[in-house]
């Protein structure tokens, strides 16, 4: 037992990465099997054990929340624990994707207003889709994938190819294949997209999507009116439209419940 730990150790940097290795690559799709209301129980004890495992992760977030929103302590780690869980779940979420698993696309993700998006894509224009969340977006958007399959999709996303860890690039991997599975369409990798490229799938009345996680990173952002308020929106969403004639299609994603 001794030599196949060495041996299986011996291609992994450090001991965090068996960890992660034996979370990402076997943990989360076994759990993936189940009936998913069962499945999202195991998720989300496993992202309140990730919550205690990555203590300093967890410690850090909960400054910025406090800072940002200026939330006391209490309320602060209250929310940086639910920020793990939902991880977990997108997570978890992640390999059904991969899996290509329209069955949970079709009982477990609901689209409303599903007429807007009917009424942007009849304009024979391209659509840009952007999207805040506190939910899995990809599911979301694989289901809008599935239900408007006469259209193709891309995607503005981080090149995950860049990733220093193999068992995050892996598992990122599995899902993007699963996505595109549904897309249909081309990854264009922030930092290497050909503009050239990007907008002429616009103006073929392709659609292209942009997620926004947070406007707490570098990235330009406007404000506009958005169901009354003021709203961070991507500069870059405004910019690529407005270049090539497109549409731009604002959807928010929660999950029910939480």
């Amino acid at each position: 037992m001794v030599f196949i730990i060495k041996k299986i150790a011996s291609s992994i940097t450090d001991r965090t990465t068996i960890r992660k290795k034996l979370d990402f690559l076997y943990f989360l799709p076994i759990i993936s099997k189940f009936k998913y209301s069962e499945s999202v129980k195991y998720a989300e004890k496993r992202g309140k054990v990730l919550s205690e495992k990555y203590k300093n992760h967890f410690v850090r977030a909960k400054e910025n929340i406090k800072e940002i929103l200026n939330f006391h302590d209490e309320k602060a780690s209250k929310i940086t624990e639910e920020l793990f869980i939902k991880s977990s779940f997108e997570e978890l979420e992640a390999c059904l994707i991969a899996n290509k698993n329209i069955d949970f696309l079709n009982k477990y993700v609901e689209l409303q207003d599903v007429e807007n998006i009917k009424d942007a894509f009849k304009e024979k224009k391209g659509v840009v889709i952007t999207i805040t969340h506190v939910g899995s977006f990809a599911s979301v958007l694989c289901k809008t994938a599935y239900l408007f399959n006469n259209k193709i999709f891309n995607a503005v996303s981080w090149d995950y190819r860049t990733s220093e860890c193999p068992v995050t690039k892996k598992f990122l991997k599995a899902k993007m294949d699963g996505m595109n599975y549904f897309y249909r369409g081309e990854y264009f990798f922030v930092g290497k997209i050909n503009a050239k490229k990007l907008f002429n799938s616009l103006k073929s009345s392709e659609i292209l999507i942009i997620a926004v996680d947070a406007p707490l990173g570098n990235s330009k952002f406007v404000k506009i009116n958005f169901l009354g308020k003021k709203v961070l929106f991507p500069y870059s969403a405004v910019k690529i439209a407005y270049k090539t004639g497109s549409l731009i299609l604002p959807l928010t994603v929660y999950r029910d419940g939480l």
